[in-house]
């Protein structure tokens, strides 16, 4: 019998997944705390980020992304039909994506060795070669991975592809200190083989609930008999070049972000990716963890012809977002400084470094509810079988964004800072375009201004009492000062950091009673 989607029901799936990633998001964080303490933002650094960032370029078309969108759909209404035909379409897809990765990464290396060994690169072009070459492999391992969790998600198991990633963080922090005393130039090199086995054990950990579904519908010789690339998955081609590129002109696009980083500063890549990190703590956190769990029941609702549950349930997540990250906005403008410095304010990562990474950060923060609305409002679109407005609306935040970068890149020569500002302008540009077609634009209501209001004068309040008793420099950076003081002592940063953000809770909380937004004060509600 089929389980009924409801608010419940999707609110327990977001939770699991939620827990997962928390789990994995701070070993993340972890990851790049010792990264920053082990090797700073250093030139080697930016270059190992900019091969990860390359070599990853085609995980979110075939792993996740536009991919894990066209089959859900696809495999919900083969599902709908027989159980045992669902577990055949993604036999056929799953070996189908193995074959199609292992061309793909073997004529990518085809190319690019030919170039490093033969090509007349500057220093910096042939080390990206090099290192892009070292960790390409690894995208056969991470595109399986999420290629499975689109299944688990699929049989409604959030928490383990939440929580797997832990693995790959741990080995890379392990690494880390083990190559810390190394030449970072050679340290990056090792930790390039590193991040493939990282990814290898990262996929073996989701074949043990993988084998329990498959094998519970067919056996071990029909599960090696697959069909490749057969009539059904070939349904699913035009819906997923939609989706493939809406996500690689988004990918080009950051990949463009770090070269343009680059150009302004050596170290630039290095400020936006830590920058990065904390930036999406949030996102991963909160708005993945719902869209991850929406998609599968706003597939169902589709089939079954429940427009009224699929609105309902897009509401919902919309609310849930805006509630949770509105807050979050205001508190990373608040803490943001405090923050970064208690992160990364010591060993290698100076203090011009921690205020880099802090404008970055601040650039991005304030694109944090558009861009957790365009992580809803996609799967939303997919569900009912239109992946061509999402692909629209990236191609046009593209399109965008490399035309303000050039703005304030070539002509106000700005620094790396502003490419987040940028990114920030490209997401309010696509969620309008998105809501537009989704006509969801009454979900934000009284509700969400009161919530805006209260974060807001929690904020003012809470910069005000830093300023003054605890001179916090949060406001003379924002008016353009870099010679600031920053302690490296780190128990005064985090006295400093937890002082702050208690005083920032409290008070969004009272005025949030005051002005009685109603859906963030049910997230103190037991039960």
């Amino acid at each position: 019998m089929e389980i009924a989607d409801t608010k419940r029901s999707i609110a327990k799936g977001a939770l699991y997944f939620l827990t997962g990633t928390f789990m994995s998001r701070i070993t993340g964080m972890a990851r790049d705390l010792s990264m920053a303490f082990c090797f700073g933002a250093s030139p080697a650094v930016s270059t190992f980020l900019i091969a990860f960032r390359l070599s990853n370029l085609l995980r979110r078309l075939f792993g996740e992304g536009a991919l894990m969108n066209g089959f859900v759909p696809f495999f919900e209404e083969k599902r709908k039909v027989d159980p045992h035909c669902g577990a055949i379409f993604f036999r056929d897809l799953f070996w189908s994506i193995a074959l199609l990765l292992t061309a793909i990464i073997v004529l990518i290396e085809a190319v690019v060795c030919p170039l490093y060994y033969l090509g007349t690169f500057s220093p910096q072009v042939s080390e990206t070669l090099l290192l892009t070459m070292i960790q390409l492999p690894g995208l056969f391992f991470i595109c399986l991975f999420g290629v499975v969790i689109a299944l688990l998600q699929c049989e409604r198991i959030f928490f383990i592809p939440g929580v797997v990633p832990v693995a790959f963080n741990t080995l890379w922090i392990v690494s880390l200190w083990g190559l810390k005393k190394w030449d970072p130039l050679f340290a990056m090199r090792g930790l390039s083989v590193v991040i493939v086995a990282a990814f290898a054990l990262q996929f073996l950990f989701t074949l043990i609930p993988l084998k329990k579904i498959i094998f519970s519908k067919m056996n071990f010789k029909q599960w090696c008999s697959p069909t490749l690339f057969s009539r059904e998955l070939a349904l699913m081609v035009v819906p997923v070049i939609f989706g493939v590129i809406g996500v690689a002109a988004t990918q080009i696009n950051s990949a463009l972000d770090l070269l343009m980083a680059r150009w302004v500063s050596l170290s630039g890549p290095s400020f936006l990716n830590y920058a990065q990190r904390v930036y999406q703590l949030p996102i991963g956190v909160f708005a993945i963890a719902i869209s991850s769990a929406l998609l599968p029941p706003l597939s169902r609702a589709i089939k079954n012809g429940n427009i009224d549950q699929y609105r309902l349930l897009i509401a919902y997540g919309i609310e849930k977002s805006y509630t949770l990250l509105v807050p979050g906005t205001i508190a990373i403008g608040v803490l943001g400084l405090c923050s970064i410095n208690l992160l990364f304010g010591r060993g290698e990562f100076n203090q011009s470094a921690v205020c880099e990474t802090t404008l970055s950060l601040w650039g991005y923060a304030m694109g944090l509810v558009p861009s957790a609305f365009i992580l809803l409002m996609a799967p939303a679109f997919c569900a009912r079988g239109d992946y061509k407005t999402p692909m629209i609306g990236s191609l046009i935040s593209v399109i965008v964004n490399v035309v303000i970068n050039a703005i304030l890149i070539a002509f106000f020569n700005l620094g790396p800072s502003s490419i987040a500002f940028s990114t920030t302008i490209t997401a309010y540009i696509n969620v309008i375009f998105l809501s537009k077609k989704l006509k969801i634009e009454k979900v934000l209501g009284i509700n969400f201004i009161k919530i805006v209001v209260s974060a807001l004068c929690g904020g003012v309040i809470t910069a005000y009492i830093g300023n003054t008793l605890f001179n916090d420099p949060t406001l003379a950076l924002l008016m353009g000062e870099k010679d600031i003081f920053l302690t490296r002592d780190f128990t005064a940063q985090l006295i400093h950091f937890g002082s702050l953000a208690s005083i920032f809770g409290m008070l969004t909380l009272l005025f949030a009673h005051f002005f009685k937004a109603t859906s963030f004060l049910e997230l103190f509600k037991k039960g």
